[in-house]
C-alpha cells in the first residue's frame, strides 16, 4: 500500500511550476478556426449603428430619462450634459464628472439650464 500513495504524490502550494502550463497557454497566438467561406459571409454582412450620438443626447446618461422642462439639462464645460436634479445628487458624492474624471465646472456667462427644445 505504501508504493501505491507514494504514486499519488500531492504537489506543494509553494511550488511555483505548477502555474507554468497555464502560462504557456495565455502566450500562444489565438487562431481563426473559421473557414474562408465563413469569413467570407462575416464580412459581407451590413453593419447598422444600434444607436446614434444625436439619439443618445436626448436622455440624460444616469438615469436615462429625457429632458424635460420639470428636470430641464445642465452642460459641463467638459462638454458631458446631464439632468440638474442627477448632477446635483452626483456632485454629494464627487467632484468629477462620472463620464470623464475632470473637475466639474458649469459654463460661465451662459445660461446652465437649457430649455428643451
Amino acid at each position: 500500500m505504501g508504493i501505491l500513495l507514494c504514486c499519488f504524490q500531492i504537489p506543494e502550494y509553494n511550488d511555483e511550476s505548477l502555474n507554468v502550463p497555464r502560462i504557456r497557454a495565455f502566450t500562444n497566438p489565438i487562431t481563426n478556426n473559421f473557414s474562408p467561406k465563413l469569413e467570407q459571409i462575416f464580412q459581407s454582412l451590413e453593419r447598422e449603428e444600434i444607436s446614434t450620438v444625436a439619439d443618445e443626447e436626448d436622455v440624460c446618461p444616469t438615469c436615462f430619462y429625457e429632458y424635460i422642462d420639470e428636470n430641464p439639462k445642465i452642460v459641463l464645460q467638459c462638454g458631458h450634459i446631464f439632468h440638474l436634479a442627477c448632477i446635483y445628487e452626483w456632485m454629494e458624492r464627487s467632484e468629477v464628472c462620472p463620464f470623464c474624471s475632470k473637475t466639474m465646472l458649469f459654463l460661465e456667462g451662459e445660461e446652465i439650464t437649457q430649455q428643451v427644445e
